[in-house]
């Protein structure tokens, strides 16, 4: 089973923004600087840390554009997701807000699954 959640993009676009916000908060700077000389390896050439690099590293000097580009880049990052799952045929979409028809969507393929195990 595979359920989709919509939301109006500004409401994806305002929630991004703001969890970037609060990655900044809680310590992504420091933790990129406990990384940074560990930069070259793939798992950290990820969005978030790519930013903070470039801004430790000297080749961008304002953290604000820094922080500007990791919410960008997110954004961006988040459409090619939804076009990609967009083309799944098999993904059932309801909007994010559809609490009561998300369960009894899932209730009904739960009993129908049951159903014909018997």
């Amino acid at each position: 089973m595979k359920i989709g959640l919509t939301m109006p993009r500004y409401k994806i676009y305002s929630r991004i923004n703001n969890r970037v916000d609060h990655m900044m908060k809680i310590g992504l700077l420091d933790e990129a600087r406990l990384y940074y000389h560990y930069k070259k390896l793939n798992s950290l050439q990820t969005i978030g840390y790519q930013e903070i690099f470039e801004f430790l590293s000297g080749k961008k000097n304002d953290l604000n554009k820094s922080i500007e580009k990791i919410k960008r880049n997110t954004r961006r990052y988040a459409k090619r997701q939804l076009t990609w799952y967009r083309k799944d045929s098999s993904i059932v979409w309801f909007d994010s807000k559809e609490e009561n028809k998300i369960l009894d969507f899932i209730l009904k393929k739960q009993w129908a699954i049951l159903d014909s195990n018997q």
